[in-house]
């Protein structure tokens, strides 16, 4: 029973995920007609037959045919035409045709069919042509006729129809074929096509073929002719289609076709068709109906036998068949829940791959949002009721058409609330979009979601919403999206009602394609916007830059964003150029690097073969209708005069000036205000026109002065640290600088500032300037303007650009103590700084007015810093410094000194720098002394052995509580690590032995001190007890034959490290005095 429930649940979740099965209760029975003859004034039948009670609408090129007394719709869903008709500039009935059935259950279309109305030409497109041929050979006539369909060609030979003989081969293309020509196949040859629809024929003109006679003239070789067999041949299958190898060769070769690369290759010839061959030279391989078997590669092969040898030539022929669209998984018709993602299979074949389009209800479907479409299925998702209709699959390809359709039920719940109202969009930035909407009350509300989608195309996306507004945000700028909501409580909510909002602009984030084309003189740029997706938004600029290979500024010159090219002039020859153009939005320029706008690079030409090289020109825009055009030209050549053409930018038409050879300037006036011209100026001699540059120049908005002084030109910036770039101009070389007083030098920070900057200027005398106290990595504009007596002024220069260089941070810093208060710094030195400054604190987190601060002025990289405090953590950091600023400070450096240097210290390992050689000389001299002082320590102890050793006596205590014990604080003398401890201790004893290992007169003054009775100590070697066995001291040793400086070690040590005291028989010492080491 337990398995029979558990069966029972999984085929209800297995059905609630798979949907249930229902029948689609509509089709059309269709005859597989996929193109129509139709004549004119005759009548036409278009079959649609539903197969069951449906309403039939046609549409002809997509557009409904309702009916009228020509065109109806029959009772049985055909179209009737009564009467064709076909105007070459009027109404025609040639086009594309499909039937829509529809019921209560949904709607479905036909196949198209293509009417074509049956038509011949009156002249051929290609007639015959008139040859000579020699005897024996193989001789090919063609013509061709636009027809509709095509028309029946025929050959005639002097007007009369051809000879039934085996050596005239017509194939269905047209073509006439004689293999082995004779003397007596001379004549007119024509041919007449024929269109049996209309039943009218034409004739082609005549075509004269001559044969000569074969003459001896030995052997020739084999040669394939006409281009035939093709090397790549596509075929349709179900169709009929002939492969012709014709050769020519003395005396005639044998030719044979096999199969050699596909179906059947492997069998003798592997041909599926046959053969029509008269073994003079042309072999046809003739196949009724094409099928998928007949892909592969052919090979006609020619043997070619002279005397003893024979030769064999081959040629291979690729046929590739068209195979028609077939549906192997067809579209199901089910029944699901609302709310749920649903699959509709439809996998097709065929070759080529065919395209697959889905339609809903007779309407092309729009895949976008949460309709997705794969290879192999359409996935809904989210469904609602909406989408319950009819789907089909329709796969087409230039071999046909197939479809197949299911029908999709959304069952939707009584406990479905209603979908969202009013709703609205506003954009609130390039990323973001407001939405706000409006819900019924509910009990059992849970949330909303928030569907969303590019418009043009994309994935859909959703957000989960609490409440009646959200924010939708991580959009794409300036991109058009599709946003509705639905509502969730027990069930979901049908969709609201779509709203559509566009996302603000923002800077681009790509460049144009640009293309350029160069000359000796100049480089014209062109270019196409960047894709939308690059754009962000409307293009309202362009800044076209270019500068020499090795040039560190940029020139540049802005045009409004409807213009697409632009000329630059004044380049030197045999130089190399850098070009590229960017975009600007409302928002302003974008810093794109160079791989997001990419510079192309362009090599100037050394010469050019015009004798006349162009002009050197400039444009002066003097108001708002009037630009002066200025050029000069070189000395020594003997010219005509000029030619001056100019004319509004991106525009056809221009207006020509002819000027006499001493005309070097002229002004162009009447113009249009605000507006681009392009002014090209032209040497002539005669009729030859020499080289020119295009050159672009806008008029004036408004004219607030007249420029009376030279404009500066070729300006150049280069940055020779991160704070400061020099400037430099020029003068055109006509012009003097007499009557120049100074000049002023405007520069404005570019993109978007951090800083609050303005623009700013800089007056001088000179023709160059260094401007500092500038941000470093930084891209700046430049622009200069002449400034002379009585308010004179020039027009601005041209504007140039120029990034200052990157700060150079100190890195690589390393120390070493040199004593207790003073250490070295050393750091890696960086080009841009000509002082550094050391900071040092200890406390990192001060302000840093509050650190300490030295500044090095020499060309230093190391530094001694001195009066430090020891058992203190410092921090230091260094920075680089010049004339235009300061640079960034180094990372925190960390570092100790303690109050004992000797002590094993890990600073020292920390940055380690190297040893100088008076500490190495220092270690050695101390080695030395300690290894001295301990030979001398030991041969002194073994003397004293030996002067001991004379004595055997014994001396008993008395009670005394006295011992001579010198040897014994020797012993432990030697345990004491170099070094003090802070609490007095060693080898964990918590108070020192007494001093001298004695207690005066037996009487412990500070702490008692437990004595056995009578404690008897047989007194041998020198600083060596022994004891009977009534007691036992807590400093004898366990073996009294040890040496007595290793006995009295090896006691001590195990006393103190013991955890539990021997008993009591000796005596304890318990005195806090510390024994004076």
């Amino acid at each position: 029973m337990a398995a029979r429930v558990l069966f029972i649940g999984i085929a209800c979740t297995v059905g609630l995920i798979a949907g249930e099965t229902i029948g689609l209760e509509l089709g059309i029975e269709e005859g597989g007609e996929g193109e129509v003859v139709g004549v004119k004034n005759h009548a036409l039948h278009l079959p649609c037959r539903p197969t069951s009670p449906a309403s039939v609408i046609w549409t002809h090129d997509g557009q409904q045919v309702y009916n009228d007394s020509r065109r109806f719709t029959a009772e049985n869903g055909s179209l009737i035409i009564t009467k064709v008709v076909h105007k070459r500039k009027g109404e025609s009935d040639r086009g594309v045709y499909q039937c829509t059935v529809r019921n209560n259950f949904g709607a479905i279309i036909s196949s198209p069919i293509k009417v074509i109305i049956a038509a011949l030409a009156h002249e051929f497109s290609e007639n015959p042509a008139n040859t000579t041929i020699k005897e024996g050979e193989v001789l090919k006539l063609t013509c061709s006729i636009e027809s509709s369909p095509p028309a029946k060609i025929t050959w005639l030979r002097d007007d009369k129809p051809l000879p039934q003989n085996r050596r005239f081969i017509l194939l269905d293309s047209g073509s006439l074929y004689i293999a082995n020509i004779k003397k007596d196949d001379s004549g007119l040859y024509r041919c007449q096509a024929t269109n049996a629809y209309i039943k009218k024929s034409r004739v082609s003109t005549g075509a004269e073929v001559v044969v000569d006679s074969f003459g001896n003239s030995g052997p020739h070789p084999v040669k394939f002719l006409n281009s035939s067999p093709p090397n790549n041949l596509t075929l349709r299958e179900g169709t009929k289609t002939s492969i012709v190898c014709a050769v020519s060769g003395t005396p005639r070769p044998n030719l044979k076709w096999i199969k050699t690369k596909g179906f059947n290759s492997t069998r003798e010839n592997g041909l599926n068709g046959n053969l029509i061959t008269s073994n003079n030279g042309l072999i046809v391989l003739q196949i009724d109906k094409v099928t998928a078997e007949h892909a592969g590669s052919y090979s006609c092969v020619a043997s070619h036998k002279f005397k003893d040898k024979t030769a064999v030539y081959k040629k291979v022929v690729n046929v590739v068949i068209q195979t028609a669209p077939t549906i192997v998984e067809a579209p199901k018709s089910q029944m699901y829940p609302a709310a749920k993602t649903v699959r509709i299979e439809c996998e097709v074949r065929g070759l080529p791959n065919p395209k697959v389009i889905w339609y809903k209800n007779g309407k092309e479907l729009n895949i976008n949002g949460r309709i997705k479409q794969n290879s192999k299925e359409l996935v809904l998702g989210g469904t609602v009721s909406q989408d319950t209709g009819i789907y089909q699959c329709f796969a087409t390809s230039p071999a046909g058409v197939a479809w197949r359709a299911g029908r999709l039920v959304v069952n939707t719940s009584s406990d479905q609330p209603n979908p969202p109202t009013n709703l609205t969009c506003m954009t609130i930035s390039p990323t973001q979009v407001n939405l706000s909407w409006a819900q019924e009350q509910q009990t059992d509300f849970k949330a909303f979601t928030v569907h969303y989608f590019p418009t043009e195309g994309g994935d859909e996306l959703k957000e989960v919403a609490k409440n009646e507004t959200f924010i939708v945000s991580k959009l794409q700028p300036f991109t058009n999206y599709t946003f509705y909501v639905r509502s969730y409580g027990k069930a979901a909510s049908e969709l609201s009602g779509s709203v559509f909002c566009k996302t603000g602009e923002a800077m681009p984030t790509g460049g144009p394609k640009v293309v350029a084309s160069v000359t000796p003189y100049c480089i014209h740029v062109t270019w196409s916007p960047p894709p939308s997706s690059e754009a962000r938004g409307s293009i309202t600029e362009y800044k076209i830059q270019w500068k020499r290979a090795n040039q560190s500024s940029t020139n540049f010159e802005k045009v409004p964003g409807t213009i697409k090219q632009y000329t630059i002039r004044d380049v030197i020859q045999n130089q190399e150029y850098m070009v590229r153009v960017i975009g600007a939005t409302s928002l302003g320029w974008p810093d794109l690097s160079e791989d997001q706008a990419p510079w192309i690079r362009i090599k100037i030409p050394k010469h050019s073969s015009n004798p006349f090289p162009p002009p050197t020109m400039r444009l002066i825009a003097v108001n708002d209708t009037t630009i002066h055009v200025e050029w000069t030209y070189p000395e020594g050549i003997d010219i005509d005069g000029f030619k001056l053409y100019y004319g509004q930018l991106n525009s056809t038409d221009r207006t020509l000036l002819v000027l006499k050879k001493n005309v070097t300037d002229f002004h162009i006036t009447h113009l249009d205000p605000s507006t681009w011209y392009e002014v090209e100026v032209k040497a002539f001699s005669g009729d030859v026109e020499g080289e020119s540059c295009v050159e672009s120049k806008s008029t004036r908005e408004k004219v607030l002065f007249a420029p009376s002084l030279p404009m500066p030109i070729s300006l150049e910036a280069t940055s020779p640290s991160p704070h400061s770039i020099n400037i430099s101009w020029s003068l055109p070389s006509h012009h003097h600088s007499w009557n120049i007083t100074h000049y002023t030098v405007l520069y404005n920070l570019l993109y978007a500032p951090t800083h609050n900057f303005t623009g700013k200027t800089v007056q001088t005398s000179n023709t160059s300037v260094q401007i500092t106290g500038l941000a470093a990595n930084t891209l700046y504009e430049f622009s200069v303007r002449a400034h002379g007596y009585n308010n004179q002024v020039s027009a601005v220069s041209s504007k140039i650009e120029c990034k200052t260089l990157q700060e150079d941070v100190v890195e690589n810093i390393k120390w070493r103590i040199l004593n207790s208060t003073s250490i070295q710094v050393s750091w890696k030195g960086i080009k841009s700084a000509s002082y550094y400054s050391i900071f040092y604190s200890l406390d990192p987190s001060a302000p840093l007015n509050l650190w300490h601060q030295e500044n090095i002025y020499k060309n230093q990289t190391s530094a001694e810093l001195t009066g430090l405090k020891s058992n203190h953590e410092y921090s230091l950091r260094v920075r680089g410094g010049s004339s235009s600023g300061t640079g960034p400070l180094s990372a925190n450096v960390f570092f100790t000194l303690f109050a004992d240097i000797d002590r094993p210290s890990n600073d020292e390992n920390h940055q380690p720098s190297g040893s100088i050689q008076s500490d190495q000389f220092l270690g050695i001299v101390v080695g030395c002394a300690i290894s001295i002082l301990c030979i001398l320590l030991c041969t002194a102890s073994l003397l004293y052995k030996r002067s001991c050793s004379k004595n055997q006596g014994q001396i008993s205590t008395n009670g005394n509580g006295q011992c001579s014990s010198e040897l014994e604080m020797q012993a432990l003398t030697q345990l004491v690590s170099k070094g003090s401890f802070p609490n007095g201790q060693a080898n964990g004893m918590k108070h020192p032995l007494i001093i001298n290992g004695g207690i005066p007169n037996g009487i412990v003054r500070e702490k008692g001190v437990r004595i056995t009775e009578n404690p008897q100590r047989l007194e041998g070697e020198c600083g060596s007890s022994r004891t009977t066995d009534e007691g036992d001291s807590l400093l004898s040793g366990p073996d009294p034959e040890m040496d007595n400086e290793e006995t009295h070690m090896t006691t001590i040590g195990s006393s103190f490290l013991s955890k539990e005291l021997p008993p009591d028989d000796g005596f304890h010492e318990t005195s806090n005095l510390t024994p004076n080491w």
